[in-house]
């Protein structure tokens, strides 16, 4: 049900964002439109998820061929050195970043987040959110370049 509901959400996204093109003219019923897009972009994640489910299985058949002892603490040493890398990132974010990104992770809502933090609405918060997390995805791949 979930998962209809995203694809129809991104079905009525992507008519919205067509009817903003000039060059659209619509020639057949809205509706008819509207199913047909909302038909590829369901085939679309159906092919989506069977490329993860093979990529899963190529994964596990390689687990088992290489070992899993080995690949394991390999991965746990690379993931303690992303999660150093994230932390020395996130500390280079403004304050401001860092408790707004604080607050909505620890699940307070971004109305109660506006409050504390002294912002007009949960719209800016969730702009500021964006911009925060962009500026950190910026800060970390800058280290891991």
């Amino acid at each position: 049900m979930s998962d209809a509901q995203d694809v129809f959400q991104e079905g009525i996204i992507a008519l919205h964002q067509k009817a903003q093109d000039s060059t659209f003219l619509l020639t057949c019923p809205l509706g008819a439109l509207l199913f047909q897009i909302c038909r590829n972009k369901w085939f679309s994640q159906l092919r989506k998820k069977n490329r993860e489910t093979e990529v899963r299985n190529a994964e596990a058949e390689r687990y088992e061929s290489e070992g899993i002892v080995q690949n394991t603490l390999e991965q746990i040493e690379e993931e303690e050195i992303r999660q150093r890398k994230l932390d020395q990132a996130f500390g280079q974010l403004s304050e401001l970043c860092q408790q707004l990104l604080q607050l909505l992770a620890s699940g307070m809502a971004s109305a109660e987040v506006a409050e504390q933090l002294g912002m007009n609405n949960a719209n800016t918060v969730y702009r500021r959110k964006n911009a925060c997390a962009e500026r950190w995805r910026n800060l970390f791949n800058a280290q891991t370049a």
